[in-house]
């Protein structure tokens, strides 16, 4: 087991918190240029794709988007309690990043490509990653979950808890936190 710092890992990690008997919450952070280009163009180099996305208009762009996301939804499977069959249990609320936003970051790379390092196809290594959201919610408790991610996402972090909750009252400590 490797102990890192959050802010610090460059991986694509998702997090899976438990946030009552019946609502697991999903998020997952990602390199969202690399996960798109997976999906849109493996074969190209990640110039070409930076390029190519730039050059889009944005309603080009969010159709491709709406390609990936479907994908992404489609491949992204989470097992609860051993019984939901093939296709899982039904992740709903999925909140993506607007395309708006992704192009123009997209294109601000490509802009610190073209005056940059060209040799570095890959200088977004220290920019934030994407945020994506989803949620699962069911009647039954859950006591159990397995989660395969789509192929686009690569290897993937997996940090999963159930935070405990309680209820300080004011000019009160609350108990002792131990981790």
């Amino acid at each position: 087991i490797t102990s890192v710092q959050s802010h610090e890992l460059p991986e694509n990690r998702a997090t899976m918190v438990l946030r009552d008997d019946t609502h697991l919450s999903l998020t997952f952070y990602v390199d969202y240029p690399d996960v798109l280009q997976a999906v849109l163009a493996p074969k190209k180099s990640h110039r070409e794709f930076l390029l190519a996305c730039a050059a889009m208009t944005i309603d080009d762009f969010r159709k491709q988007i709406l390609l990936v996301q479907t994908r992404l939804q489609t491949e992204t499977r989470v097992v609860l309690n051993g019984v939901n069959g093939a296709k899982g249990a039904v992740i709903n609320g999925w909140v993506w990043p607007d395309a708006a936003r992704v192009q123009a970051a997209i294109q601000q790379e490509v802009m610190a490509l073209m005056v940059g390092n060209t040799a570095n196809t890959h200088a977004h290594a220290h920019e934030e990653p994407t945020e994506i959201r989803a949620n699962i919610t069911q009647i039954a408790p859950i006591k159990s979950a397995s989660i395969e991610f789509a192929d686009a996402f690569g290897k993937m972090l997996l940090v999963s808890y159930r935070p405990q909750q309680i209820w300080v009252a004011p000019q009160q400590a609350s108990p002792l936190i131990n981790f």
